[in-house]
């Protein structure tokens, strides 16, 4: 095992550590690799609440976030809070009773991050940051690099401030989704409070106490919210109302000005059908503004910005319809092609109907696509309200997942090369 040095960030090994390293190199037997993912899992939920950075563990700011436990000593615990929103993930550590105050070490609090998750410890490909109790301490930060040592360059796009009164203290990290890799996917993950005691008095989440080996941490699922789309025998008429034709689809509900929305999702063998029902109509002057929306990103999870595997189309409360992809930065790219969006008025509300041919997504079968859903510009040009929790239209990573069912499944034939 492993323990943490904060003055030098080098391996201690203790003396079993060596022992084994002996009884390895006598005995020539095969040994099982142990992979990134053989600690234990925990899903990073998306929200869309905000925490301000001073350090605290507000429980208004994280009643939407996973919680962990880290014992230390055997008789104290604490929680550590971890969410994300569509620019950043939040790990806070403490509660109102605060972390354990030092009992004679030069203690410190650590979060570990394996990016891809794939247990290498190559330098450069996973970080520490590190928050010191001392009050005169900063915190700091660095990639694995030479020497088994955190010495490598900082990964950057993290902050990490910490809250001390009197007896309390707790400390609140923020990491960057350029700095994890964007969202929908999992990290290694191991959470630290070093030296409580003495040097290398580690305790943690995993409690295995390894904090320089990525194979045996836990894992961090950065997931955003999925929905099922299948199939449905009742092709519906394009007439912009969310009628009987969608009684078998799947359903998501978000809250807007005007109340909840309701999307129904489902598709043909050829096309995907989306509606949006119990729309606000729109603030005068803002009729004509794109107010429902549906995004796609046809190649599955999309990236840090919308390219042109990502699409936009919309329709404004007085119909005039958009398609676009992605440009980069925004969606002014060309109209994909492959669309019919349509608008249906009730009483005091209304509804967006969105028909996207299956050859316009691309690769129409049973798989994932990025899919987010939203009303916009109802109050103010920009406002919006949408599913999923969390996301942002800008960053097509932080959209939804769409499961297209019932499509059939491509399946790929080896190629051997002789």
């Amino acid at each position: 095992m492993f323990r943490y040095n904060p003055s030098s960030n080098r391996l201690v090994p203790r003396l079993t550590s060596a022992l084994l390293l002996v009884l390895l190199g006598v005995h020539s037997f095969h040994v099982q690799p142990a992979y990134a993912g053989s600690g234990p899992t925990i899903d990073i939920p998306a929200s869309n609440i905000t925490p301000t950075m001073d350090g605290v563990c507000n429980p208004s700011e994280y009643s939407d976030a996973t919680q962990v436990t880290v014992t230390v000593g055997g008789i104290h615990t604490f929680p550590v809070f971890m969410k994300h929103t569509a620019d950043y993930a939040y790990f806070c550590f403490g509660d109102a009773s605060g972390l354990p105050l030092p009992n004679g070490g030069d203690s410190q609090v650590a979060i570990y991050i394996d990016p891809d998750n794939d247990g290498s410890s190559n330098a450069g490909e996973h970080f520490g940051i590190w928050m010191p109790y001392n009050p005169l301490g900063s915190p700091h930060a660095r990639y694995w690099g030479t020497g088994h040592a955190y010495n490598g360059p900082d990964p950057g796009g993290w902050q990490a401030v910490k809250y001390q009164n009197l007896n309390i203290w707790q400390v609140e990290f923020r990491i960057s989704h350029q700095t994890l890799g964007g969202w929908k996917h999992t990290v290694g993950l191991a959470l630290f409070y070093h030296w409580w005691r003495g040097p290398s008095d580690d305790f943690s989440w995993p409690q295995n106490g390894i904090w320089a080996s990525p194979l045996y941490w836990g894992n961090g699922k950065l997931i955003t919210n999925e929905v099922d789309i299948g199939y449905s025998l009742t092709v519906p008429t394009m007439d912009g109302l969310c009628g009987s034709e969608y009684s078998d689809a799947s359903t998501i509900n978000f809250t807007a000005p005007g109340g909840d929305v309701t999307a129904y999702l489902e598709h043909s063998l050829t096309d995907l059908y989306v509606c949006l029902k119990n729309l606000s109509i729109p603030s005068a002057g803002l009729e004509d503004e794109p107010n429902a929306a549906l995004y796609i990103a046809r190649r599955g999870t999309g990236g840090g910005a919308p390219g042109q595997n990502e699409l936009l189309f919309t329709i404004s409360y007085a119909g005039t319809v958009q398609a676009n992809t992605g440009d980069g930065v925004g969606f002014t790219g060309p109209d994909p092609g492959g669309h019919v969006v349509v608008r249906g008025l009730n009483n005091g509300t209304w509804d967006a109907e969105f028909q996207i041919s299956g050859a316009t997504i691309g690769r129409w079968y049973a798989r994932r696509i990025g899919l987010t859903v939203a009303e916009q510009s109802v109050n103010a040009i920009g406002d919006h309200f949408g599913w999923p929790v969390g996301y942002d239209s800008a960053i097509p990573y932080s959209w939804g997942v769409g499961n297209l069912k019932e499509l059939g499944n491509h399946n790929y034939l080896p190629l051997v090369i002789r």
